[in-house]
């Protein structure tokens, strides 16, 4: 039970590191510092995280996945919407 917490501690540290590149590009309109092949990957890691999270019924892992999912996808699509389909 006690590795669970170990769990949700790096669940929550891989999650919230998502938030300020998301801040970051809503505040300065801009994400041509980051590449669009990183965020289709690490987007698409994270969605096969999930999978197996719910796969094998982890909780830290299904919780932290869905929510990494939220920002990277927002600053996928800021990404999409300010260097690519501009």
């Amino acid at each position: 039970m006690k590795i669970m917490y170990l769990g949700f501690l790096a669940g929550f540290l891989t999650t919230i590191s998502a938030f300020p590149q998301l801040a970051r590009a809503i505040r300065t309109k801009s994400t041509k510092d980051l590449s669009l092949w990183f965020l289709i990957a690490i987007l698409s890691g994270v969605g096969l995280w999930a999978i197996y999270g719910f796969a094998i019924w982890d909780v830290p892992v299904i919780i932290a996945n869905c929510i990494s999912f939220i920002p990277l996808s927002w600053t996928l699509y800021l990404k999409l919407k300010f260097d690519v389909f501009k």
